[in-house]
């Protein structure tokens, strides 16, 4: 890749970093400003940081058979490259995971109008009931 050319990165969301940037600076210099050039480099190093992670983490488990990357493989991983500080806030938010996913919900089975062009005018809105009608009853019998 020529250096000319830019790179096309999957940045995060740069008001989350602003803002978590401006959270921990404030705790100690409640004055502290940041140019837009460090709020971007932040969000750079920030996004290689994660990229890096997830591939090493990524590594982990494939070095055991795994296809899928588990919180402790993360674990090992902040360990193995050298961001052990990071165990204990880590460790205390998986502890929290149960409580901070939503569970799993099933989406209703989306039901499609009828071809207008085959329904005669006035009997329009009759046809579209059957047609919801006939869909439930199918997804209410069993199937063999």
């Amino acid at each position: 890749m020529s250096t000319s050319e830019p790179t096309q990165r999957s940045l995060l969301p740069a008001t989350t970093i602003k803002n978590l940037a401006k959270e921990a600076v404030e705790q100690s210099e409640p004055d502290c400003k940041m140019s837009a050039q460090a709020s971007l480099m932040l969000n750079e190093c920030a996004t290689m940081f994660i990229h890096y992670l997830g591939a090493s983490a990524f590594e982990s488990a494939s070095s055991k058979g795994k296809s899928t990357i588990t919180p402790q493989d993360v674990l090992e991983t902040l360990e193995e490259i050298g961001f052990d500080c990071f165990l204990d806030d880590a460790n205390s938010f998986l502890d929290e995971i149960p409580a901070v996913m939503s569970p799993k919900r099933s989406k209703p089975r989306a039901v499609p109008l009828p071809d207008s062009a085959s329904i005669e005018g006035e009997h329009q809105e009759d046809a579209f009931q059957e047609e919801v009608e006939e869909r439930k009853e199918e997804d209410e019998t069993p199937e063999s």
